[in-house]
């Protein structure tokens, strides 16, 4: 049987997601794991795909994985959650010949610090990336088809963050980072909104890389639903609530740090 699985991780844990020779990755990591708990034999027999790959720093809510097994449905995700940092919830049973590269759509979340930014800049200069480009001077990617469509982004404000959502079937590598990178140049006045529209036309600009670290893949989503494990859920909120509040206390530090500083 084919199964999909859908799953999270902390990208702050790992060298990115892609396998590398002697380096923790989140692949790598769930190979490892499917290979100890018996799911998979190896990875050429059980088809084993991933959906997105993801540079290191980069997290993820809902990335996702398929492969073949003889594991009951019901033993799937107790299995494959022992891994540190990853997080296993929601499955579904998929055709033999399913690939999840092949997704309906992506949607991606980037934290873009607000201080110092025109949100109007920001949201005006947005706007020109919705639709079908050539994003060549918006990646890394040595693919020779670098034409992508982006179907929407959304912006909202918060006390220190402008979030950005970015819709689209597929990316380019750094595709994501390399928008933020210049919408931040726009919304602090240092590049003019037309340079913008120049590369999308084709003309060389480079706008810098934004960080990977604020950047998340939020979903994956198919034209078929995932069956969400409840108990699997309760477990892992147990792990993320004590995860979060560790970061909260050093939240707390870091802010009294800052007001001492403030105050010299």
């Amino acid at each position: 049987m084919r199964y999909a699985v859908k799953f999270a991780y902390d990208g702050l844990k790992f060298f990115g997601y892609q396998r590398q020779p002697k380096l923790k990755t989140v692949e790598g990591e769930i190979i490892k794991r499917m290979k100890e708990t018996h799911i998979i034999q190896n990875i050429e027999e059980s088809g084993f795909q991933g959906a997105s790959r993801t540079d290191k720093g980069v997290s993820a809510v809902g990335s996702v994985i398929a492969f073949n097994t003889d594991f009951r449905e019901q033993e799937i995700l107790g299995a494959l959650n022992g891994v540190q940092d990853i997080w296993f919830y929601a499955l579904a049973v998929v055709a033999n010949d399913f690939s999840p590269r092949f997704a309906k759509q992506r949607w991606y979340r980037y934290l873009l610090p607000s201080e110092d930014l025109d949100i109007e800049m920001i949201r005006k200069a947005s706007k020109l990336f919705i639709g079908e480009h050539d994003f060549s001077h918006f990646s890394k990617s040595d693919e020779r088809n670098r034409i992508r469509r982006i179907d929407d982004m959304k912006i909202k404000r918060t006390e220190d963050f402008f979030v950005i959502d970015v819709y689209g079937e597929s990316f380019l590598w750094h595709m994501v980072r390399k928008i933020m990178g210049a919408l931040q140049k726009v919304g602090r006045g240092e590049v003019k909104i037309h340079k913008i529209e120049d590369a999308l036309c084709g003309k060389s600009f480079d706008f810098g890389t934004a960080p990977p670290e604020p950047l998340f893949l939020m979903d994956t989503k198919y034209d078929f639903s995932f069956r969400t494990d409840k108990n699997i859920l309760r477990k892992i909120m147990v792990v993320i609530n004590k995860k979060w509040l560790g970061l909260r206390v050093r939240e707390e530090y870091f802010s009294h740090l800052l007001s001492l500083i403030r105050e010299q």
